[in-house]
Order: C-alpha cells, then sequence, then structure tokens
C-alpha cells in the first residue's frame, strides 16, 4: 500500500480545486516573527547605546563644592582673583606659617607667594593644591579655593 502525503489526498480530496491546502513545516519562524526579532535586536543595540552614553550613575561626584551665601559679603564684592588672594593669604595666616615657610613646605619660591597673595601672579591649580597641602586645608577648604581657581581659569 502506498503512503500518500497530506497534501496529495487533500488535492485528490479537492478535485476540482476549491479546497487549497499551503506547504508549510511547523517549527520554522514565520516572517512576522523574524520582523520581530529584528525590531527587538534593534532596540536593545539602541539601549546599549544609550546606555554608555549616560554619565556612570556610580562615579564619584565632582570633589567641587560651592557656599551659597544669602547676603552679600566684602569678598564678593572683589574679583575672583583677588578673593582668592585673600583667601591664601588668611590660610597662611590660620596656618601659623610665614611667607619663607610656606614657600618651604608648597614648594614654591617666596615671590610667586607673596604675587599670589597680592592678586599680582595668576594661581595655577598645581599652585592652589600645593598651598592647601603646606597650609593642611580642610577638604572642604581645599575645595573651595579650588574652585575659585577653577572660576578664575573660566
Amino acid at each position: 500500500m502506498r503512503r500518500d502525503s497530506v497534501l496529495e489526498r487533500a488535492r485528490r480530496f479537492a478535485g476540482d480545486g476549491l479546497v487549497t491546502v499551503r506547504d508549510h513545516i511547523r517549527g520554522l519562524p514565520t516572517g512576522a516573527l523574524i520582523a520581530g526579532g529584528a525590531v527587538i535586536a534593534v532596540l536593545a543595540i539602541v539601549l546599549l547605546v544609550i546606555s554608555f552614553m549616560l554619565p556612570d550613575a556610580s562615579a564619584t561626584p565632582p570633589a567641587v563644592s560651592v557656599r551659597v551665601q544669602a547676603t552679600a559679603s566684602p569678598v564678593q564684592a572683589m574679583g575672583i582673583r583677588e578673593q582668592l588672594a585673600l583667601e591664601l593669604r588668611r590660610a597662611r595666616q590660620a596656618s601659623g606659617l610665614s611667607l619663607t615657610g610656606a614657600g618651604r613646605r608648597s614648594g614654591l619660591a617666596q615671590s610667586r607667594l607673596s604675587g599670589l597673595e597680592e592678586g599680582t601672579v595668576r594661581p595655577t591649580a598645581r599652585d592652589v593644591d600645593a598651598l592647601s597641602g603646606a597650609y593642611e586645608l580642610s577638604p572642604e577648604d581645599h575645595n573651595r579655593l579650588m574652585y575659585l581657581q577653577f572660576r578664575l581659569d573660566r
């Protein structure tokens, strides 16, 4: 006895072509399934690219902190360079160092240090960092001085 496929039997049964049976194999992906998978893959790539473009939430926040004062003080009326010069002089005096001692501890020349405190020499971030270390300033005071120097560079 000959075994006919289901398709052949259906075609014989239909006779004049009123019934049609389409060939298909179960388990193969259809066009809609392939298109859906492609859309999901594209979305995953877009999300991955966006996640690399966003800032890292685990990154440490910037070290600069800003103190906001409600009333204007004489220091605020000064320019940034003069304000930084005054803050550097106050920090040195609070640490009990002379210009010579501060220069020795920070590695800066006494003439440069004098110019920084008078506001005639433009301080670099390296200068402010060295002086903060020499004066043993708190992290908050160090950050405030670095912020002033940063604003001076802008």
